[in-house]
Formats: C-alpha cells, structure tokens, sequence
C-alpha cells in the first residue's frame, strides 16, 4: 500500500541548502521523497535574469518561427542537446534524453524577468541528497526528482521524473502474476493492452482471477509474486 504525505516548505527565491530545507518532517526507512526539480534549481541558483542575455542570430530566427521570446530560444539552444521542432509558444526540445518543452526551462516559478533551468545534474543531486539522509539521519530514503510536462494532443499536464536514486524505478513483470477480476472486463483487457505496449505478451505471465478491488489487495500483499 502506498500512502502520501505533503511535506510543507516555506518558499524560496534564491540559493539554499536543499538537505537542510527538507528537515522537520517524521521520515522513515524506505520512504520516497518526490522534489519538484524547480526547487530543486532554486536551491542550486540556476536562475537567469532574461534581460542579460544576448541573443544569437540563430535564436532570433528560431524564435520568429515559432513565436517564441528571443530570449527563451537562447536559452533553450543552449540547455538542449537537440531541438525537434517549434509549436507556437514552446520549442520541443531533447535534454538528457528525454522530450521537454523548452528544454525544461520556466518562467512561472520565479519573478517577473527571472527564468529557471533545469538541475544542473539531476542525478547527481538525488544520490547526493540520499547519502545526505543516510549519513547524517541514519534513514534509507529514494529520491525523486520530478517535473511537470505538457503533452501534445492532451489537456493539463504530466507528471514526470527527471531523475531517481535508491531504489529501482522500473519493475520487470516477466515471471509475475497479475491479477484481475475477471478475465474479459474492461479492466483486465486495459491491463493486457499496457502489458503489450511494453513488450509483455500472455506467454510472459500468469493471471489470476480475484474479483473485487479488496480481493485483489488481499491477494497482492499475500506473494510478492503478485503484481497488479
């Protein structure tokens, strides 16, 4: 079972200490911290003020093609390792691998002429922060760094990890059971379908049938085998 707790912090505005910040709340072993990744820049001083930078020719161009601020598209040619396009409004940008809007950089957690970017190293901070609460608590934690992402074709925004350190973020199901209520309802057929997107196919788990919502748990905290 998995239960989540807010953790309230003051705001902040510039450069501080990120271990120091996260004290005060009642951690134990094998909790997870989930850190937006803003804050987490915030507490690095990754903060650009728009109106020193200068704009390159080639930002000037990308910025009239796809309505963007000049300086926005400075700044995010210089924090990704690939644009892929322009839509208008946003540069669809790759940074570490993965697809963010202008290359992760916003402008709405900081003041008015401010912007923020992306951690420095990501990774690094959240294996940094993890030692951090070993070495001076005694406490195992996993850290997630996470962001937020529009989608294309999609309302509202994502939920997305930039980075992780502690524990393992992706589980392999092969070998596993899954269980489900009944063998054709709606839920069980979406579970196939997601199985397969990832590769999974009927030969790579077992099923079992449980019934209702509390039949399943019950089922699930019974064998480690048992995984949705």
């Amino acid at each position: 079972m998995v239960e989540i707790l807010p953790i309230r912090i003051e705001v902040r505005k510039s450069k501080f200490d990120l271990f120091e910040s996260l004290q005060g709340f009642d951690y134990k072993d094998n909790d997870v911290l989930v850190i937006s990744s803003k804050f987490v820049s915030m507490s690095e001083g990754v903060i650009v003020t728009l109106s020193k930078v200068r704009v390159s020719k080639k930002a000037r161009i990308l910025a009239a093609k796809c309505d963007v601020d000049p300086k926005m598209a400075e700044l995010v040619l210089r924090e990704s390792d690939y644009i892929l396009k322009g839509v208008p409004g946003f540069l669809l940008a790759i940074r570490n691998g993965m697809i963010a809007p202008n290359a992760g950089i916003d402008r709405s957690n900081v003041p008015k002429g401010y912007a923020i970017l992306y951690p420095r190293d990501p990774f690094g901070t959240a294996e940094k922060l993890r030692q951090k609460f070993l070495a001076e608590l005694g406490i195992r934690v996993g850290i997630v760094l996470a962001d937020s992402r529009l989608m294309p074709t999609r309302i509202g925004t994502t939920g997305v990890a930039i980075a992780c350190d502690g524990f393992e973020p992706v589980e392999d199901l092969r070998g596993k059971t899954m269980i489900v209520d009944a063998p054709d309802t709606a839920y069980a057929l979406l579970l196939y379908k997601m199985l397969s997107l990832k590769g999974l196919q009927k030969a790579d788990y077992a099923v079992l049938l449980a019934g209702n919502c509390q039949a399943r748990l019950e089922k699930m905290r019974a064998d480690a085998k048992n995984a949705a």
